[in-house]
């Protein structure tokens, strides 16, 4: 025994410093829980300035940018200790003044880079000098001191006798929450290493955010694999119906469930044409459910299905051989021909009776009218690269701290009194509750747009909203989440059509096709379109000598093929037919369609769908 108790006060030795050292980092950096369960260390809870970069009206001035920072930040500052400075500029200057403060920023890291390789370099030459010193026998010893140090947050004591946290001044190099918008916006600034990657915190301490934001605007923030976004939350497009009068379809006997658009109603309408008077048969002119391949409208495009869904296929096509757009645009001509059509401006309220219109709404339009109509779906709200992308919040890459912004885009999403702050500014400054508890505007100048204030379900309502917003914002937005959940897709939903291309060296030129730049073929395109819509819109019949073929018989009993001269009325069916190959030939048609050329706009949407949504 005597021999084992040294051994044994020897382990105790060694393992006591432990304990306590291990006691003393605990109680240093007491420890929170994270969304997964897992802890993360106090440490992480220092005092942090980070900026949110926004876009606000016009109008609003320093002082009202001051007011509003400091009301978000009485949340920010209890919650997280983090303080914000709010860089909100004007639509007009935004981009601008991003794009400069990147250069800056760049600029900065570029310094402090070569401030770091200079002292590397001296330190290297002093560790040389010092080898050298000690081979000439000469000795040196440098001064070392050990310091230990505990970052503790700066406070001070303010006016009513409280100790408050001092936060940290931005850095130079500091980018952190930005606004935004646009889906070439969007991937320009994924290509340029703008954006950081956010599924990491996605997956732990933000996972909260997929319940809260529709799966769609969650896969249009990702390129590739990765989150680059979190988008904002909103209402997307509206409905439109097709409303046929009751009366007219049951006097007729017609089924009005078969009739899902214009052209299904032709009959109907012709019989309305035919045998009614003082009755408009058609109020307006319906849009056919095609999407245009290019920016402007040209003969370039695809049909879409009524309730087309992700990874729905559409090729760009040659639309004068697609039903859909022909059988619409040739019905409009035939009843523009019969006046048959409303004047511009028409209402279905407006004192006239239409047989059949096509009109916008939400999601209770056809109780309002199914008394006198029966109402079909025409179109349901789509979700396409306008409305998806139209305001998103991102973290920099050259954030102070990335997990400290996605704390602050989660408020952004989740948090009513932050999105409220944003959208409408401070209670009995900005705006003040009325009886019902609506928002009513006092005379400020503060204002964000709703797209930019983060979740817009979490909106109080205003009494400057419209009808439809005031309905879609009913009971918690209940039929604004309805119509999201009806909503289609555009086939073309996180397509870009690539004009330039970019070598290994970084240097960018024109995507040629066709011995041509794809921009000069989207150019052509929608010019050289105009042209066969506008000879089918003037489009009238007319007659044509042709040879005739026939046969006859022998004497012999032989069959003979002979031709003879004859006249032919040509009809717009018959020029269509003719326009189409001709259009086909077209130079510029052509080039589009080059399915053969990689580079053609159909080649690049056929690889596009098929790296998206082709299956194994």
């Amino acid at each position: 025994m005597k021999k084992r108790f040294p051994l044994l006060l020897l382990c105790l030795l060694l393992v006591l410093p432990l304990i306590f050292s291990s006691c003393g980092k605990k109680a240093e950096d007491a420890e929170t829980t994270n969304e997964d369960g897992t802890t993360a260390s106090s440490s992480d809870n220092k005092a942090m300035t980070i900026t949110l970069y926004s876009i606000v009206s016009d109008g609003t001035t320093e002082e009202d940018i001051a007011r509003i920072q400091k009301a978000i930040n009485s949340i920010t500052e209890a919650e997280f200790n983090t303080h914000i400075l709010c860089k909100f500029y004007k639509e007009s200057e935004y981009d601008s003044v991003i794009q400069e403060k990147i250069l800056a920023v760049e600029e900065q890291i570029k310094l402090a880079e070569e401030e770091e390789a200079a002292k590397k370099a001296a330190a290297k030459a002093a560790r040389e000098a010092a080898r050298a010193a000690a081979a000439a026998g000469e000795t040196t010893k440098a001064e070392t001191t050990t310091e230990e140090t505990t970052e503790v947050d700066e406070t001070i004591i303010n006016e009513y006798g409280l100790e408050q946290t001092v936060y940290p001044a931005e850095d130079g190099t500091q980018l952190d929450i930005m606004l935004v918008r646009g889906k070439d916006n969007f991937l320009k600034l994924v290509e340029d290493g703008v954006l950081a990657t956010l599924d990491e915190e996605l997956s732990i301490n933000s996972k909260i955010l997929k319940t809260y934001i529709h799966p769609t605007f969650f896969s249009a923030a990702k390129v590739g694999s990765s989150t680059y976004a979190i988008p904002n939350n909103h209402v997307v497009g509206e409905y439109q119906y097709l409303l046929l009068d009751k009366e007219l379809i049951d006097k007729y006997s017609y089924d009005p469930d078969a009739i899902k658009s214009v052209v299904d109603a032709e009959s109907f309408l012709d019989d309305v044409i035919k045998y009614e008077t003082g009755i408009i048969p058609l109020m307006n002119e319906p849009f056919p459910r095609i999407e245009y391949y290019t920016s402007a409208p040209s003969i370039i495009g695809a049909a879409v299905p009524i309730n087309s869904k992700p990874g729905t296929m559409a090729n760009p096509n040659n639309l004068l051989t697609v039903n859909e757009f022909m059988n619409n645009y040739k019905l409009m001509i035939k009843y523009r021909a019969a006046n048959a059509i409303g004047a511009a401006g028409a209402a279905i309220d407006d004192g006239n009776r239409y047989a059949a219109a096509v009109i916008t709404g939400d999601v209770t339009t056809p109780e309002m009218y199914e008394e006198n109509y029966y109402v079909n779906v025409y179109k349901y709200p789509q979700a396409n690269n306008d409305n998806v992308y139209s305001g998103m919040y991102s973290v920099s890459t050259y954030t102070a701290n990335i997990s400290r912004c996605m704390q602050v885009v989660k408020l952004l999403t989740t948090d009513p009194q932050l999105i409220n702050i944003l959208a409408y500014g401070v209670e009995d400054v900005d705006y003040e509750l009325d009886d019902a508890g609506k928002v009513n505007k006092l005379g400020t100048t503060y204002s964000m747009k709703t797209d930019y204030v983060g979740n817009q379900f979490m909106l109080m309502q205003s009494t400057g909203m419209s009808e439809p917003e005031t309905k879609l914002s009913d009971n918690n937005w209940e039929l604004a989440k309805k119509q999201n959940l009806d909503m289609s897709y555009s086939p073309y939903l996180g397509f870009t059509l690539a004009y330039t291309k970019t070598d290994k060296e970084g240097n960018v030129s024109e995507l040629m096709s066709s011995d041509m730049t794809v921009k000069q073929i989207m150019d052509g395109v929608v010019e050289t379109s105009q042209g066969y819509l506008d000879q089918i819109t003037n489009f009238v019949p007319y007659e044509e000598e042709i040879e005739e073929t026939y046969y006859v018989k022998t004497a012999a009993g032989d069959i003979e093929q002979r031709t003879r001269p004859a006249i032919r009325t040509v009809t717009l069916d018959d020029f269509i037919t003719t326009l189409s190959a001709e259009a086909k030939a077209d130079l510029y048609i052509a080039a589009c369609l080059n399915a053969e050329d990689e580079n053609s706009p159909l080649s690049q949407y056929s690889a596009w769908y098929s790296s998206n949504f082709a299956t194994e």
